[in-house]
């Protein structure tokens, strides 16, 4: 890192009031231009925010409010919004919004359009005009950034049109800070593509006719026939003014530095910048934000380091703005609600049987309306499929089968397509159970084995092993039908230990198994659940 001396310094935003005057002025000679180290000595500066080394990408700076800030929650939105519009550099026309046209009270001053101001500063722009560290009367600050020239005094004509910052301005030995566009010189355009081919400070790449780099000031946006409008990074603000939105010159200055080291849109070492807000923190903060006693109205302190020849970036930077001035921190979000995750609906365990089916409905809600859901899961079994409706609903469905049987644990992501992607998970089990075959006659025998599927016979007996047991099998000579015949043939043995005729099995044959046969007198033995043999049709 440089020197204190030539790269350490403080920028700030005066007040355009004829009571408020006061603003920082840089503590070093001639710390300003488009960009910050600009200097006599080092005319071509080109500053980048921190973090950027020289290598292209994407170029993420956090910013913070601080914890010991007098003013901290009133200004995280304000915070965010600048934040917002850093990122998505969009340049506008009429950015200048004053009196009942804006939610300003008369006697207040707009902290977030300061905030952009100073921000800027800590990303590397500079003042467009001369502003408070020139040391030349406010009157004349809003001539176009420049050093004082060879004669060590500032050459001031304002021209024909009256206007300073303008075209026609006289500079004499003044010498340019600002980069202008090459084809028009007009502040509140932008080229189609920004780097060093449609970007100069020389003046003599100035249009024929122009004498000097104008300005994006608000007294040449009124001669020029557009809505009242001014770059962001002009030094100036006025009570009950808002300007929360970044000018054509303001975007152009960015992105020209994006270009890299080598000035050239289009190659590797340029940069996309990202401000992340980091909260009130201390962590991962390379721009931090305060409210207090420490400056005169509001400010950027920054550090630099070299990067490249004609390059810098900055190390530090911390935005104060003044806790005694009357501010108004806006608190209407311009930045989009940040992406919150989805939340998937609980599921719980499940089971099934072998043999049946399962289907597990899956369902999740997300607070940003605009995401698209989507659902993976891992761990399904084979027997189960998966359907996406892609309407924020999914299903499980799982028909096991005999082997299946078995405790299984399945995880379930549902995911936006929101920035940056959110997630949600849940993780359940799935118990197939095996599949039990009915007992109709509670005998503690299943029927697909029971020998009596309609009579209580825990013992099973079947002394002729015909698959039909003694309990239901009077059908003594297996022609499939009880008849007199059966009955014939218990009559000699009847009062014996004859065991195919002994019916519920109690070692004789008697009037109780007399009675058995004479109640299925003239059907089929059974039913049983070893063998059909002898189902009627």
């Amino acid at each position: 890192m440089q020197t204190k001396n030539n790269l350490f310094g403080t920028l700030g935003l005066a007040v355009r009031s004829a009571v408020l005057v006061a603003g920082v002025a840089a503590t070093v000679p001639t710390l300003a231009g488009a960009y910050i180290g600009a200097a006599e000595n080092n005319l071509e500066i080109i500053t980048h925010p921190s973090t950027y080394t020289g290598n292209g990408g994407i170029l993420t700076v956090g910013v913070c409010i601080s914890p010991t800030s007098s003013v901290t929650t009133q200004i995280e939105i304000p915070v965010q919004n600048v934040i917002f519009r850093m990122n998505n550099l969009e340049p506008t026309l009429g950015n200048l919004i004053s009196g009942g046209a804006n939610d300003i009270p008369s006697n207040a001053v707009d902290g977030e359009s300061a905030l952009l101001h100073e921000v800027g500063h800590c990303i590397g722009l500079a003042h467009p005009n001369l502003a408070t560290e020139s040391g030349v009367p406010a009157a004349q600050r809003d001539y176009t950034k420049t050093t004082d020239g060879a004669n060590n005094s500032f050459d001031l004509n304002n021209g024909a049109d009256n206007v300073l910052g303008s075209a026609d301005d006289q500079r004499g030995d003044d010498v340019n800070l600002h980069w202008f566009r090459i084809t028009n010189n007009d502040p509140f355009t932008i080229a189609d593509v920004v780097d060093s081919t449609t970007y100069a400070r020389d003046t003599n790449l100035l249009p024929g006719g122009d004498n000097f780099a104008a300005n994006a000031s608000r007294q040449l946006s009124a001669i020029s026939g557009i809505p009242s409008t001014e770059a962001a990074m002009q030094q100036g603000q006025s009570f009950d003014e808002a300007q929360r939105t970044l000018g054509h010159d303001d975007v152009a200055t960015l992105l020209l530095g994006a270009s890299g080291v080598d000035e050239v849109a289009g190659t590797s070492d340029d940069y996309d910048i990202r401000l992340v807000y980091r909260g009130i923190s201390t962590s991962g903060c390379n721009i931090t934000v305060s409210v207090d006693s420490n400056t005169g109205f509001a400010s950027c302190s920054v550090g630099l380091t070299s990067v490249a020849p004609g390059h810098l970036r900055i190390t530090t930077g911390t935005v104060r703005l003044n806790e005694n001035t009357n501010w108004f921190y806006n608190q209407t979000p311009a930045f989009p609600p940040p992406n919150e995750a989805p939340e998937l609906a609980p599921i719980g365990a499940q089971t099934v049987v072998e043999g049946e089916t399962l289907e597990i409905a899956l369902s999740a809600t997300d607070s940003n309306e605009s995401d698209t859901l989507s659902f993976t899961p891992l761990g399904v079994p084979g027997f189960c499929g998966f359907t996406d409706a892609g309407n924020g609903t999914a299903s499980i469905n799982c028909s096991p089968l005999a082997g299946d049987a078995g405790l299984y644990t399945i995880q379930v992501f549902v995911i936006d397509d929101g920035d940056p992607q959110q997630s949600d998970s849940e993780t359940f089990s799935l118990t197939v159970d095996e599949a039990m075959v009915a007992d109709g006659d509670d005998d503690g025998i299943s029927d697909d084995v029971d020998n009596c599927l309609l009579v209580f016979n825990p013992d099973q007996t079947d002394s002729n092993g015909d698959g039909y047991g003694n309990a239901c099998d009077a059908d003594f000579n297996d022609d499939c039908v009880v008849n007199f015949q059966d009955l014939g043939i218990m009559r000699t043995v009847f009062f014996t230990a004859d065991a195919d005729a002994d019916l519920n099995n109690d070692g004789i044959v008697n009037f109780i198994d007399l009675g058995t046969l004479r109640s299925v007198f003239f059907e089929a033995p059974g039913p049983s659940g070893q063998t059909d043999v002898c189902l009627l049709p």
